[in-house]
């Protein structure tokens, strides 16, 4: 559990990032019919593959939240872009 507490600021500043980033297209008015459904998904499913990553051993939690943070980006700018 102290490993677990010990590396978790990247990963606050991941979903920080994601939560952001869907907020802000939420004000400019490019709302989508499933955005904060897809903002929650993505929180969830950082939140469980990092701690699976962190307690098992099985990686590099660092690089995992690194490759989680483009990934995220890329869904922002896709629903960004989208054509309406």
């Amino acid at each position: 559990m102290q490993k677990l507490l010990h590396n978790i600021k990247p990963l606050l500043l991941l979903l920080l990032l994601n939560i952001i980033g869907v907020a802000v297209i939420y004000l400019n008015g490019m709302q989508t019919e499933n955005m904060v459904l897809l903002c929650g998904i993505m929180c969830v499913i950082s939140i469980v593959t990092y701690v699976i990553i962190t307690l098992c051993d099985l990686g590099d939690p660092y690089l995992f939240v690194i490759v989680s943070l483009l990934c995220s980006i890329g869904i922002i700018m896709q629903i960004r872009i989208q054509p309406s």
